[in-house]
């Protein structure tokens, strides 16, 4: 796999096929532990990453959509880390250690994140920088 350098450290790209329906927002409660990275600054890194590698890994209609209707409809999102992590990243996540992230748009009427167009793992632990991006394919 390619291992791309960003601000927030190094991310690794594989891209999967997966469909926005099948994501799901859930509302759940996320506590900070001590001697890892802030669940607010996970979510200001993975959207730097995304943004900064979004042009290259989705649809350049999907680009489009996104940069337009960012401000009003667009959120970056901390969701409970699914457990298909492991397959896609080759080890077990530590949920405690890892985050997920997801990047796409809100859909007005139901106030849910239903086009996303990535997903991404990160990890809190700051002599660990880890991050694994899921982007979406139409």
């Amino acid at each position: 796999m390619p291992s791309l350098r960003s601000t927030a450290g190094t991310c690794t790209v594989k891209s999967l096929g997966y469909t926005a329906n099948s994501i799901y927002k859930l509302q759940i409660e996320f506590m900070d532990t001590p001697n890892l990275i802030s669940y607010d600054d996970v979510i200001d890194a993975a959207y730097d990453i995304f943004l900064e590698m979004a042009s290259d890994n989705l649809e350049p209609a999907d680009v489009l959509l996104f940069t337009m209707q960012f401000d009003e409809r667009g959120a970056a999102e901390l969701v409970e880390t699914k457990d298909d992590w492991a397959e896609h990243v080759g080890f077990d996540v530590d949920k405690e250690v890892y985050a997920e992230v997801r990047v796409g748009l809100v859909n007005e009427e139901s106030d849910e994140l239903d086009d996303v167009f990535a997903r991404l793992l990160v990890s809190r632990d700051p002599d660990n920088k880890f991050c694994h991006i899921l982007w979406k394919r139409d």
